[in-house]
């Protein structure tokens, strides 16, 4: 919640305080649950934790008292923000339509389509977290860039020139965004998305970096206190890994699964079949290695955790993610129209989100797999992605020498 003034008990009256502050609402009925735009009166105790992970901010937290709590009047938020609320209220129940009999895959499935974690489980967070495969609970590129494909596969079958695909876009991408909580991934993700399809529209070429670069930027100018945030510092940190490493580490594997060029007959179906399969298997460890380099000293220094097992983590919830948004997002379309497949869409969603639960469970109990270390400093933590930076540009260097040939 966003504080507006608070009262001490040692009666000094009420200080303006405008602040956002998490609030422990216990055991309050569902037509008593605080909606956006309401204004509360919330007596409970106050208290301030500190992350202890040497930068970022405190946070705030109230456990608030239910006897004594008390509406106060409602409607004071933005009405385009309470419109696409109402509009992800809507959502959610179309995504439980039919699998409302399954309490943790529908909370998986709200969380990873509409951004609603409150109601996962803490068992199902400790798993989640222990593989290092929690990121994908908060609505970022993977989410954005899904509703995009969506957008651009129905565009391209309408034949619409890719110079008008950001009128179309840009309104949906923005609407979600707000609609899941405008958290800085999301805020990022959408950045990015609208700069990368404007650029045909402006006769530019896409360029993700300056587009990372300007989101960063923009954000910033909006909000300067999000440098200090642990989630814009993960998400921006991520990012600029996944572009800076992804495409060199995908070129290395991809090697292994190129075809000889001295071969003179074509190659069986089952070969080629299975070359295309190596590919897609490189992009998806190019991306889980490129994240987990460029997490795991943050990891460690805001969470004091080492997570090797992240890298097989996210080689098996990524590829399950994006199917379950897929699927979630069809079940959107197809269930506001025809509820009979919006409800058969979601029973593929539950078996989807059955899978990756098990599966992480599994690999959560593998031994070693997450470690408690001791907190890096933050000048340990710069030394680490400095070298990182001199490694990827000395990459950088040799592949353009290789291109350019001997002079």
């Amino acid at each position: 919640m966003r504080t507006e003034k608070v009262r001490s008990q040692a009666g000094d009256g009420w200080l303006n305080e405008r602040s956002e502050m998490g609030v422990y609402w216990y055991s309050f009925g569902k037509q008593l649950a605080p909606r956006y735009g309401d204004r509360w009166l919330v007596p409970g105790m106050f208290r301030v934790r500190d992350t202890g992970a040497g930068i970022g901010q405190s946070h705030y937290f109230l456990n608030g008292d239910r006897e004594a709590a008390r509406f106060i009047s409602g409607r004071h938020g933005n009405a385009f923000m309470a419109w696409c609320y109402a509009k992800r209220g809507q959502a959610a129940r179309l995504l439980e339509a039919g699998i409302s009999r399954f309490p943790d895959q529908v909370a998986i499935l709200h969380a990873l389509v509409l951004g609603y974690r409150h109601a996962v489980s803490r068992e199902l967070q400790r798993n989640f977290g222990a593989t290092g495969t929690l990121h994908i609970f908060a609505i970022s590129g993977l989410h954005v860039g899904m509703i995009a494909m969506l957008v651009v596969f129905v565009l391209t079958r309408c034949r619409v020139s890719r110079e008008r695909w950001i009128f179309f876009l840009a309104p949906l991408v923005i609407v979600y965004t707000a609609s899941t909580g405008a958290r800085p991934s999301a805020v990022r993700a959408c950045i990015m998305a609208l700069l990368y399809f404007v650029a045909p529209t402006l006769n530019r070429k896409s360029d993700l970096p300056s587009a990372l670069a300007f989101a960063a930027l923009a954000i910033l100018v909006v909000d300067p206190t999000q440098l200090m945030d642990t989630g814009f510092i993960f998400s921006f940190v991520v990012m600029g890994g996944l572009v800076a490493m992804c495409s060199p580490i995908e070129r290395a594997l991809r090697r292994f699964w190129e075809p000889d060029p001295l071969r003179l007959q074509p190659e069986p179906r089952a070969i080629v079949l299975l070359r295309a399969v190596g590919r897609r298997l490189a992009a998806l460890i190019a991306i889980s290695c490129s994240a987990w380099l460029a997490s795991t000293p943050l990891t460690a220094h805001f969470f004091g955790q080492f997570i090797p097992i992240a890298l097989v983590g996210n080689l098996v919830v990524v590829p399950l993610a994006f199917l379950i948004v897929l699927f979630g997002c069809l079940s959107l379309v197809l269930g506001a129209c025809l509820p009979f497949a919006g409800v058969l869409i979601n029973h593929v969603s539950v078996a989807l989100v059955s899978v990756m639960t098990i599966a992480m469970r599994g690999i959560a109990a593998v031994p070693f797999g997450s470690m408690n270390v001791p907190r890096p400093s933050v000048w340990l933590v710069v030394a680490y992605y400095m070298l990182l930076g001199i490694v990827m540009y000395r990459v950088a260097v040799r592949r353009r020498r290789l291109q350019e040939g001997p002079s």
